[in-house]
């Protein structure tokens, strides 16, 4: 709910600096596609650029700190998912391009589908845990 939101609203704030700064932290990511832990790293240091171009710092201080709850879920799904990377990665460039286009509803629907495919991977690996056990 919340980073969607702000996403869009990044989408009518970001400066040219920071869309270039994000761009060079897509790029990073396509390079460390086959690391998970260096992946999860710029994925993180993307959002974070997202959010705090909104100009909202108590904003980004709560994203950062539910992020950085799911760090280890987030690598553990890149190394035994093998497409992960790739979802992740075509995930954030259309954030990206919605972003640079200045589309605020796309760069919202965008950053929800990308939040939605994480959460739907760890409800299913939670459901088949507690089933297991």
């Amino acid at each position: 709910m919340l980073e969607p939101v702000a996403t869009g609203v990044a989408a009518l704030r970001m400066t040219d600096t920071q869309l270039d700064e994000l761009g060079r932290i897509l790029e990073d990511m396509r390079s460390a596609a086959d690391d998970a832990e260096k992946l999860i790293q710029f994925d993180t240091a993307f959002h974070h650029t997202v959010i705090a171009s909104t100009g909202n710092e108590t904003l980004t201080s709560l994203l950062d700190g539910l992020s950085g709850r799911t760090v280890r879920a987030r690598v553990w799904r890149g190394s035994i998912e093998g497409h992960a990377a790739h979802t992740t990665l075509d995930e954030h460039r259309a954030i990206y391009l919605a972003l640079r286009s200045r589309d605020q509803l796309l760069a919202q629907a965008s950053a929800l589908m990308h939040v939605n495919t994480s959460e739907a991977w760890l409800r299913t690996v939670l459901a088949a845990t507690a089933a297991d056990a």
